[in-house]
């Protein structure tokens, strides 16, 4: 953990097919977002240390995203979302820290009502940039990341 003695994680296996598996962060949080209130959002990300994908070295990719929701979403055999994230992290930077924590913030505008946060990768693989695909499984991009310190704080009015 980063700090304290606990983390999440979660997993996304894309495939050119779209045959997809996914994993997301989903909470409800304490109170309904204020409309026309600005939040500011920081959490934590670290590559899985370790290899999961049949031996291959770790893979990654170059998009966190972050879906605010006023009821908590189904999601339907681990299948991919097809939501666009109100905030997604800086798509020229690669989430490839397997050593550390790598540090996103966002800026949010709430259209009020918001009771949900979600986390995780909404992108198809044709959308994401990756270091490599497995010819080991189905051409799949398969990451894994860890997550940690997910507070959300006003910081003031639109």
């Amino acid at each position: 953990a980063r700090t304290g003695d606990a983390y999440a994680g979660f997993a996304t296996s894309l495939t050119p097919s779209d045959i997809n598996y996914v994993e997301y962060i989903s909470s409800k949080l304490e109170y309904k977002l204020t409309k026309s209130k600005i939040y500011k959002l920081t959490y934590f990300l670290s590559l899985a240390d370790s290899t999961w994908n049949n031996g291959e070295p770790q893979q990654f990719v170059n998009s966190s995203g972050v879906y605010f929701s006023t009821d908590s979403l189904t999601i339907n055999n681990f299948e991919l979302i097809a939501i666009k994230p109100q905030l997604v992290s800086n798509e020229t930077v690669f989430l490839n820290d397997s050593i550390g924590w790598q540090k996103l913030t966002f800026l949010y505008i709430a259209s009020g009502d918001e009771q949900f946060i979600n986390i995780g990768i909404f992108s198809k693989l044709n959308e994401l940039q990756y270091n490599y695909v497995s010819l080991l499984t189905n051409y799949a991009v398969d990451v894994y990341y860890y997550i940690d310190d997910i507070p959300e704080l006003v910081i003031g009015n639109a």
